[in-house]
C-alpha cells in the first residue's frame, strides 16, 4: 500500500521487484493496482519475486500484469 502511494506521486522509479506474498496487499493485487494508475507509472517494469515457482504461479503473475517471473 505504501508503494502505491509513492508511485502515485511519480517518484521516477525504473522498475519494481514485487514480493508476491505481502501481508496487507499481495503482489498480484498490487500489480493490478499499479497497472490501473494513470500516466507512465502504469508502464513500469514489474518483476515477480516468490518462492512459488510452478508454471501456474508464473501464469498468475503474468496475468496480473507483471513483466517477468
Amino acid at each position: 500500500k505504501e508503494a502505491l502511494d509513492i508511485l502515485g506521486s511519480d517518484a521516477g522509479f525504473h522498475c519494481i521487484l514485487m514480493d508476491c506474498q505481502m501481508p496487507v496487499m499481495d503482489g498480484f493485487e498490487a500489480t493490478r493496482a499499479i497497472r490501473a494508475l494513470a500516466g507512465n507509472v502504469s508502464k513500469i517494469s514489474i518483476f515477480a519475486l516468490t518462492a512459488n515457482a510452478s508454471k501456474e504461479d508464473e501464469a498468475h503473475a503474468m496475468d496480473a500484469g507483471m513483466n517477468a517471473f
